[in-house]
């Protein structure tokens, strides 16, 4: 399973003594629905938490801030006093808090590069690197009274990068990797991207700065498959998951009636990915199967002489005609005839109640 920040506040855990530790030993006493076990944990997400640290000037921060509604009215429409209060009470005791739960890494938002603080980029929101809203080629803007020629997409991520240093830094000090799951609205929304933001930020970000995957968030034109191709030496986790395309509706829109929407998450067998070749790509063309999530992991096997770790997450599913556990079942099980047919071992699939 893997846990949220909203659920375990990394700070309890770095400072409650023994707290690391119960967390783990309650997973480990959860038996599955046929009498397997034990869980594990295999993920401590923290996107929100990053997200609204680096992004304080979204409007929907309030939502993301775990506070009381008092320290709330003290700290909304100001996004330098939401990023301190973020610093001060979560982002800083990530790292290791994590570390403590004895994972290699945290799952990710890298939060996106801001505007509102370049000159020449004096509105709010996240920049959108493309025309006709902030080209990445330089344009000319008013600096000092003169026209000068600027890269306004670069300053911004270096910028951010800059702001990012002390959790980088931090990561770098407990040993773990902030594994960014490409998304619409953060710093890299596609692998084309993270490679770019990836030079663009340094030698800091490519010794943390690494992938967290989750395939059906690629609609918006890369493949799940090339994602895994061309990010390959740096994915650390996987969402196992697919998407659900309603052709004619718009992917992004307003209706709050959400099963309007062009696309959700969608069960194993319905959308762009084919799980069984995204997971055997996995194996061909990525170091993710050669990764340890836990620190002291030991291998399961090799393939071709590489030491092998298993880590799936499943699940995860948002649709409109089918309950979670149901979607997350219908992708176990698929995994198992994967596993099976191409690497000759399988396993039980069960799973809790509800």
């Amino acid at each position: 399973m893997q846990i949220s920040n909203f659920d375990i506040n990394p700070k309890d855990v770095v400072e409650k003594d023994g707290l690391a530790e119960k967390i783990l030993s309650t997973i480990a006493g959860i038996e599955g629905g046929d009498g397997r076990g034990p869980m594990q944990l295999a993920g401590y997400s923290t996107h929100c938490a990053l997200e609204t640290w680096g992004f304080p000037q979204h409007p929907g921060v309030g939502n993301f801030i775990p506070t009381d509604d008092k320290t709330l009215l003290t700290l909304l429409g100001k996004p330098e006093d939401i990023r301190a209060w973020m610093w001060d009470n979560v982002v800083q005791y990530i790292p290791e808090a994590t570390a403590k739960l004895g994972l290699e890494g945290t799952h990710t938002f890298i939060p996106p590069a801001v505007v509102g603080d370049i000159l020449g980029l004096e509105y709010a929101g996240a920049l959108v690197a493309g025309y006709p809203f902030v080209p990445c080629h330089e344009v000319k803007v008013v600096r000092d009274g003169k026209i000068v020629k600027a890269n306004l997409w670069k300053e911004a991520v270096e910028k951010q990068a800059a702001r990012l240093e002390p959790f980088f830094n931090l990561c770098k000090k407990y040993g773990i990797s902030a594994n960014h799951e490409m998304h619409y609205d953060t710093m890299a929304r596609g692998i084309t991207e993270y490679r770019q933001v990836l030079e663009m930020m340094g030698d800091l970000a490519k010794a943390v700065f690494y992938l967290g995957i989750d395939g059906s968030h690629a609609w918006q034109g890369e493949s799940a498959q090339q994602w895994i191709r061309d990010g390959g030496d740096r994915i650390r986790n996987v969402h196992i998951k697919n998407m659900y395309r309603q052709y004619g509706l718009p992917l992004i829109t307003g209706d709050l009636e959400w099963k309007g929407r062009g696309m959700h998450f969608g069960a194993a067998d319905e959308g762009p990915t084919p799980i069984a070749s995204f997971i055997n790509d996995l194996v061909a063309h990525s170091d993710f199967v050669n990764q340890p999530t836990y620190k002291g992991d030991e291998p399961i096997g090799q393939i071709d002489g590489k030491d092998v770790y298993l880590k799936f997450v499943i699940g995860e599913g948002e649709h409109p005609f089918m309950t979670q556990v149901t979607v997350a079942k219908e992708y176990a099980q698929l995994l198992n005839k994967v596993c099976q047919r191409r690497y000759g071992a399988g396993f039980s699939v069960g799973g809790t109640k509800g």
